[in-house]
């Protein structure tokens, strides 16, 4: 930031402050001369920084119009790695140890590797979620959920699960799931 100013010709003091905003986070033996917010400490820094009087002058506007002109949008540094649907393992993981290792028994869904239960119906809607998330373009068919998820070998239940938890577009032989 301080070089953002710099670089635009504003010559401000910055004080940069790290905030844990986790409720549940607790820092021991935290050095008192860092500038550290702890999650019960916010709120009244949030006071703190609203009581600041701030004056407005022509170079505070300009310098707001200069921030919010180069906002960036999109990162620059999302660079996601290549990948193909072939390419991926295939079947559904564990939600707890992401394991590959489930087996079917009726409705429900165990983990081999660490014995985690869930039903079949909401490790398939997980997977289906996954697989969108992953391929934005891709038709969601019951063939191509069938060759996903690789647990459930009947096309009436996976067809039962997508017609419960997504929107059909089209009929018959070319339906496929928002």
């Amino acid at each position: 930031m301080r070089q953002l100013l710099q670089n635009n010709g504003y010559n401000l003091s910055i004080e940069a402050n790290i905030v844990f905003i986790n409720p549940e986070f607790t820092l021991y033996q935290a050095p008192l001369n860092k500038h550290f917010i702890f999650p019960t400490q916010v709120k009244s820094y949030i006071q703190k920084l609203n009581a600041v009087q701030i004056s407005n002058s022509d170079e505070c506007s300009h310098l707001a119009s200069k921030l919010v002109s180069l906002h960036i949008k999109k990162s620059p540094y999302t660079h996601l790695p290549e990948y193909k649907f072939e390419q991926l393992k295939k079947g559904v993981n564990c939600r707890f140890c992401y394991s590959f290792s489930i087996s079917v028994r009726g409705q429900v869904c165990t983990c081999g590797s660490c014995g985690y239960e869930e039903s079949v119906e909401t490790a398939v809607v997980r997977a289906i979620k996954e697989l969108m998330l992953l391929f934005p373009d891709l038709k969601v068919t019951n063939s191509v959920v069938m060759e996903w998820c690789r647990i459930v070998n009947c096309r009436k239940r996976i067809s039962r699960i997508l017609t419960r938890n997504f929107k059909a577009v089209g009929n018959s032989r070319w339906t496929f799931y928002k």
